[in-house]
């Protein structure tokens, strides 16, 4: 649990906020939850409290869509959440950054002059709130079967164990990762075998299709599976393996990892919106469903 401390607005009181994920979601207790938010710039107000101190400054509403027409944050239904500063800290769930308030909002108001902002326009700033580092040291990041998982970054790592806890699991299991044109052809070989044609000409597209072509004219010449391979190996390394498979990608840029169903049994759904949670923060780029794996697509910093 994560607990900060502030000053708060009556007799240097010291309150506590507590940023534990099970208390943002606390309706009107808890910090404003994790996530994408955004402002816009001619949104700007100044506001004193009741016991007639700067203690609020400067301050913008949040909204919680790009549109900037939406203030109710979707999980706890919380609303009216502000982004302010004030000569004092107080803070009942918005954003406050304290005495920082008159750089941040004067960075705003140069910004109006330097582009000739209209006072009508809407100039969107979009805000990402996070709260540091979660100790997820208790959940495990392991390769299926022992296969190497070198390759995954750390970064990548954090993400997966993030997921898990969101989703009440401790283990992720990745299936694949990785992948040179040699092993991205006796994949996608095993991958017809297991799982019929009609599958894999679902999952691939232009340059993937070329390559199952390749497959269906060696099967039909009579070549042995070792053939069949090896010239599957060869157009891939002609179509240049990164546009058949994300899988190749220089994994420098890109992390991709496949994590199977059978390891996360029948509360696997709830695993993949934990993922599709973290793609408006670019956090991950893609999850598909293919060939019994959630493929994940990871950017890397």
């Amino acid at each position: 649990m994560l607990l900060m401390m502030e000053k708060g607005l009556l007799n240097n009181t010291t309150y506590y906020f507590c940023l534990d994920k099970a208390w943002q979601k606390e309706k009107d207790k808890g910090a404003i939850p994790e996530g994408i938010y955004y402002i816009n710039i001619n949104d700007i107000n100044d506001r004193r409290t009741i016991f007639s101190e700067n203690t609020f400054g400067k301050n913008t509403r949040i909204y919680t869509d790009k549109d900037c027409s939406n203030t109710t944050e979707s999980h706890t239904q919380r609303e009216n959440f502000y982004l302010h500063g004030g000569d004092k800290y107080g803070n009942n769930g918005g954003i406050d950054i304290g005495k920082n308030d008159k750089r941040f909002f004067n960075t705003l108001e140069t910004l109006k002059k330097e582009y000739n902002i209209n006072t009508n326009d809407r100039v969107i700033v979009r805000l990402e709130v996070e709260y540091g580092e979660e100790d997820l040291s208790n959940i495990e990041v392991v390769g299926q079967n022992g296969i190497d998982i070198s390759l995954v970054s750390e970064h990548s790592k954090n993400i997966l164990r993030k997921i898990a806890k969101n989703s009440n699991y401790t283990r992720v299991v990745i299936s694949s990762t990785a992948r040179t044109p040699r092993r991205q052809a006796e994949i996608m070989y095993n991958n017809i075998i297991q799982n019929g044609m009609k599958q894999q000409r679902n999952t691939y597209k232009a340059p993937g299709q070329q390559v199952l072509n390749t497959y269906e004219n060696q099967k039909k010449a009579g070549k042995s599976k070792e053939e069949i391979i090896q010239a599957m190996t060869n157009i891939i390394n002609k179509l240049g393996a990164s546009n058949v498979s994300r899988h190749c990608v220089d994994f420098n840029v890109v992390n991709v990892v496949d994590i199977p169903h059978s390891s996360l049994g029948q509360t696997k759904e709830i695993f993949k919106s934990e993922v599709e949670k973290l793609i408006s923060s670019s956090k991950i780029t893609q999850v598909l469903d293919e060939n019994g794996c959630y493929h994940i697509v990871i950017p890397q910093p």
